[in-house]
Formats: structure tokens, sequence, C-alpha cells
């Protein structure tokens, strides 16, 4: 049987059973996601999870500069421009396309969640169609938006009247 010395510093250093072991361990990291930049980026909540939105509301690319803990891909909703009307009666244009990640939207406007690596992805926002000036004449068509591979029709022109009753 040892006796350890109460009023010696040097021994009490020297003593390796007085160790508690936490000094063999690191702090762990702290689980990160991906980072990125590019269009209007807030947070939100829900429940525990917080997540991170890039909006875009005029063209330009979102840039991802390092991969994150929780994977590498991102949901999205991509959202066309809608077409422009006829005036005199011909009626409104037709709204602009949309694909999304949300679990809440049915088929065949549902899609996987894009994989995504450290590189640039370009954002196409398509604009809306201008209307007509003039009575009997279509309004534009709206513009199609694009994000990475993913490319969303835009809607169609308003209609022009036939002239009967």
């Amino acid at each position: 049987m040892g006796i350890r010395s109460q009023n010696n510093p040097l021994a009490a250093y020297l003593d390796v059973f007085s160790s508690t072991g936490t000094d063999a361990t690191a702090a762990a990291a702290a689980p990160s996601g991906l980072t990125a930049t590019g269009g209007i980026i807030s947070d939100y909540t829900d429940g525990p999870a917080v997540y991170r939105a890039h909006i875009f509301t005029s063209s330009g690319t979102f840039d991802v500069t390092a991969p994150g803990s929780f994977g590498d891909t991102v949901e999205y909703l991509v959202v066309a421009g809608g077409g422009g009307a006829s005036p005199g009666g011909g009626g409104g244009g037709g709204a602009g396309g949309l694909y999304s990640t949300d679990p809440n939207i049915p088929a065949p406007l549902r899609a996987s969640s894009l994989p995504v690596s450290v590189q640039s992805y370009t954002v196409t926002i398509g604009a809306g169609g201008a209307p007509s000036g003039a009575t009997g004449v279509q309004g534009g068509a709206g513009g199609n938006t694009t994000f990475s591979t993913i490319t969303v029709q835009g809607g169609g022109t308003g209609g022009v009247p036939s002239g009967t009753s």
C-alpha cells in the first residue's frame, strides 16, 4: 500500500492515479449544415430543426462553399413567371409552373432533393409576361425559371376575344 503526500505539489503532478481521464478527450465538433451564399438568406425553425433559405427574386448563383455533416442535398421550390393578360375581355394569363421537394405537393409537381457539391449553381428567374396594351392582342408568356438542372415552364398568355357573343 502506498501513501500519497498531501503537501507535495510535484508528487501530486506526477501521480498518474489522480487523473480523472477527462484529459484524454477533446470536445466533440458540433454538426453543421452546408455553407452557401446567394439570394436573400434567412433562417427559420420547424420544431427542433433549423433551416436556412436562399430566396432568389432575380437571377444569380447559388454557391456551395463547404459540405455539411447533414448530407449533400438541398430542398427547393422553383416557381416560373406567370403569363400576361389580354384586355378587352380576352382573359388573364396562366400561372407560372412550380416544382418542389415539399411532401405536401402532389406528384408530378413533387421532386426529390437535389444533390449538390462545392461549386456554383445558376439560378435564372423567369419574369412575368407583360400584359397587352391593346384589345385583341395577346399578353406575353411568362418566363421559365431554372435552378441547376431543373427548369419550370412559364405561364401561358391571356386569350384574345373572338368577337362573338
